[in-house]
């Protein structure tokens, strides 16, 4: 589930997924608030694992909604969610930031595989 401009890099992971022999389903979260909890059941219970992607903070943002919102209705879906970290970055493109915060094609596939076999913590804050 991406959000805004990270729509576009999570295509681009979806197609490096696919050449790993991996289908994903990427949603364009157009809609923060209030939050789709229709579409949000409907791909816990489908795919039983749901990775957000935004160019936010993570600490209250639309992937800790999306794994509140799925603690509180009893689900068993893992949520991985991809953002920013706590800290201050230096100045660069928008494009070179999201390298740096992880948020890259490369970096969301990688994250998105790591998810599925269990090597990654579905609360690990990136960089």
């Amino acid at each position: 589930m991406a959000v805004g401009a990270m729509v576009y890099p999570a295509l681009g992971a979806a197609d490096l997924l696919m050449n790993q022999g991996i289908a994903a389903t990427v949603v364009n979260a157009r809609f923060i608030k209030p939050l789709d909890t229709r579409l949000i059941s409907d791909l816990a219970e489908r795919t039983g694992t749901i990775v957000t992607v935004e160019e936010n903070a993570l600490l209250g943002g639309y992937g800790s909604a999306v794994t509140q919102y799925l603690a509180n209705s009893g689900s068993s879906c893992r949520v991985h969610s991809l953002g920013l970290a706590d800290h201050f970055f230096d100045h660069a493109s928008q494009t070179r930031l999201r390298e740096v915060a992880g948020l890259a094609p490369e970096d969301i596939a990688a994250s998105v595989t790591a998810t599925l076999s269990g090597r990654l913590e579905p609360a690990r804050m990136l960089r």
